[in-house]
């Protein structure tokens, strides 16, 4: 065999080998920063504070409370700016795209496009819906963000469709996009879910009528020993002094 031969073998054997880490390693590392970058976020988010200097407005004081400094100050700004309440919501789509990529080697499954814009969408869809029902709902809680509890996403949204739609509308167009979206993003249909629930709601209601069997055949066994240890003729009968003492006492 030729060196030309051997060396071409030796790269195939050497791309085979990068490939088979690579599926296993590049899903995890991608995982790894999803989680960081969420950490992040959510830290920046927890951390607001309206007198820091940001996007909306600018501080004179040099002083940052944001545990991120500047940096967080400005992100958190940013994020509750446009989004509200459902900046949060942003943390925990972050989180399970990250456990969504650490699972993929135990799933033995490769990468599918279709999937993962299928994933995006139905994360848009979760995103304009939490940010639409903050504003509508979480409109009076008390809160520092720059604008309402919406972002100027879900303020927007309610502007364009609440005089069309009315409240009871709006809500039922977003709790629909919010199930649609949650379908997208796991792949998990409701009809199971629900299904689940059903199951373990009976598994509780029968582990509850077992105990209670037992525990009422355990009473029934103890009174029949105690009807055999003392019969009806040797039951006991309450205390009734002597004569002599009611004659004393009068």
């Amino acid at each position: 065999m030729s060196l030309g031969v051997r060396l071409y073998t030796g790269l195939i054997y050497a791309l085979r080998w990068l490939r088979r880490h690579m599926a296993h390693g590049v899903p995890l590392l991608a995982a790894l920063a999803l989680f960081a970058c969420a950490t992040y976020v959510l830290t920046a988010l927890l951390s607001f504070s309206a007198q820091d200097p940001g996007w909306t407005h600018v501080n004179e004081f040099t002083q940052v409370e944001n545990w991120l400094g500047m940096t967080g100050a400005w992100l958190a700004d940013v994020l509750l700016s446009v989004l509200g309440y459902g900046a949060y919501m942003g943390v925990f789509l972050l989180i399970w795209w990250g456990i969504w990529l650490a699972l993929m080697p135990m799933r033995h499954t490769d990468f599918d496009p279709l999937m993962l814009a299928l994933q995006v969408f139905g994360a848009v869809a979760i995103l304009l819906a939490a940010c639409a029902l903050s504003a509508l709902y979480l409109y009076h809680t008390p809160n520092n963000f720059p604008f309402n509890s919406g972002g100027l996403l879900g303020e927007s949204l309610l502007q364009f469709l609440w005089p069309l739609l009315g409240t009871w509308g709006v809500t039922l167009l977003f709790f629909i996009a919010l199930l649609a979206g949650w379908v997208l993003l796991t792949g998990v249909s409701w009809f199971r879910v629900m299904d689940e629930i059903g199951f373990a709601l009976v598994s509780i209601w029968n582990l509850i009528q077992g105990q209670w069997y037992e525990l009422e055949q355990e009473r029934q066994e103890l009174q029949h020993e105690l009807a055999h240890q003392y019969p009806s003729h040797e039951a006991y009968t309450p205390y009734d002094p002597p004569d002599s003492y009611s004659s004393k006492g009068s």
